[in-house]
């Protein structure tokens, strides 16, 4: 599941340029392809970080994008 999640992520992001964003994501999909967990925890924090800062920029101005929803905040 992780494999095939930070597959699709890492296409994206590598569309629209955020090249840090999708360099963690395919260090996710590495982990998920060998089962091999030690530090995804770590790798997942930084990659979640990434993606709220790439959110942030993509709606800064538009209102469009409302970080509680895609973050995953309360």
């Amino acid at each position: 599941m992780l494999e095939q999640a930070a597959h699709r992520l890492k296409s994206d992001l590598g569309y629209l340029g955020a090249t840090e964003t999708a360099r963690l994501a395919s260090q996710l999909e590495e982990r998920g392809q060998t089962g091999n967990l030690e530090g995804a925890a770590k790798l997942m924090a930084k990659f979640k970080s990434q993606m709220v800062r790439l959110w942030t920029s993509m709606g800064e101005g538009t209102g469009a994008i409302r970080m509680s929803q895609i973050a995953g905040s309360t």
